[in-house]
């Protein structure tokens, strides 16, 4: 029975840091969160009980407007893709996600409503083909303007 308590009293629990990283780093489990006072899970950078921010640049980090559209800014470079490209990327995977949204936002009581429902989802794929073509045409156009 002691045994079995003593198995009990040793089994490492997530949470816990283990006996090798508390000597590796002492104050990994001496740091609490200052908004509800749980310990933090060792290498967290949020609590995992209010989940706030471990230190006030954690905390406080929001992209504001002028970050979001840097960061829009940034995809066709992300993509490596030329702005005209990356516009007709973006607006084939509107349309692809618009043939799905038809399916699931009407639904076909009779014969004729499934086919004209079929029929919307049908010139939505066609955008989105037509989108998928044309950034791959300027892409490539793109890219023997670069080369020359």
């Amino acid at each position: 029975m002691q045994e079995t308590l003593q198995q009990v009293d040793t089994r490492q629990e997530f949470w816990r840091p283990t006996p090798e990283q508390l000597h590796a780093n002492p104050l990994a489990s001496m740091q609490v969160c200052v908004k509800c006072g749980a310990d933090y899970v060792l290498g967290s950078r949020f609590c995992h009980v209010c989940g706030a921010g471990r230190d006030e640049s954690t905390r406080n980090r929001s992209l504001g407007v002028k970050e979001k559209l840097a960061l829009l800014t940034r995809v066709p470079d992300i993509l490596d893709l030329p702005v005209a490209s990356a516009v007709l990327f973006a607006v084939a995977i509107f349309c692809a996600l618009a043939a799905i949204a038809v399916g699931f936002i009407y639904s076909a009581t009779t014969l004729v409503d499934w086919q004209a429902v079929q029929i919307w989802r049908i010139e939505w794929m066609l955008g989105s083909l037509i989108g998928l073509l044309m950034a791959l045409l300027l892409k490539n156009s793109g890219r023997a303007d670069r080369a020359s």
